[in-house]
């Protein structure tokens, strides 16, 4: 009786049938194809290209995807504020600084009564005494003029703006002295009957 198992063989070797080549001899390929065919190696990969070296932007120009612009000049700008920056400098030095100097030397008195006067009004009897204001004045304006001075000569050397400096310190002064002499005036004996009259002689038909 033959073994059902198939674990035996016609020739009575004992060992069991072959299955999927374990007894394949020596040499022997599988008939599928690709099975015991070598790995192919893979193509070697080109070395990769090293990424071009960014172009430098040429000194004073900004650069936009690569591309420079030129940027207007400021050397005009800055040297026509430094003008107009010493400019006002030397305005303020001869009217603000020697101006307050000389009224606090000569009465200004005469002459602000004989502004009024030309304007229509009736300073009979109204002397103003500017004799303490005029020296303070003067020291106000040697102080503001001496700080107008440095903070220019600071800017102009930073190459910013500077031509407000010395502008701004002149509107002060200017202004001070304006309330200051007013305030004096109005304290004169006379000053405000000398208004009344000239508003009742503007006013009247």
């Amino acid at each position: 009786m033959s073994d059902s198992s198939g674990t035996g063989s016609a020739s009575g070797d004992p060992r069991p049938r072959p299955q999927y080549g374990e007894y394949a001899p020596p040499g022997w390929k599988s008939p599928v194809p690709g099975e015991d065919a070598p790995a192919t190696p893979a193509p070697a990969q080109a070395p990769a290209q090293p990424a071009p070296a960014p172009t430098a932007a040429p000194p004073g120009g900004e650069y936009d995807w690569g591309t420079p612009k030129p940027v207007k000049p400021a050397g005009r700008r800055r040297s026509a504020d430094t003008v107009i920056s010493f400019a006002l400098l030397g305005l303020g030095l001869y009217f603000g600084v020697f101006g307050s100097f000389q009224a606090a030397i000569v009465d200004p008195a005469p002459q602000f009564l004989a502004s009024l006067q030309q304007s229509g009004f009736d300073t009979a009897g109204v002397l103003p005494d500017f004799s303490r204001l005029m020296p303070i004045l003067a020291g106000l304006a040697v102080g503001l003029w001496g700080a107008a001075l440095a903070w220019t000569l600071r800017r102009v050397r930073a190459r910013r703006i500077a031509f407000w400096v010395p502008l701004t310190a002149g509107v002060l002064f200017t202004l001070v002295q304006s309330i200051a002499l007013l305030a004096v005036f109005m304290a004169t004996p006379g000053a405000m009957e000398m208004l009344t009259s000239f508003a009742t002689s503007q006013t009247a038909p």
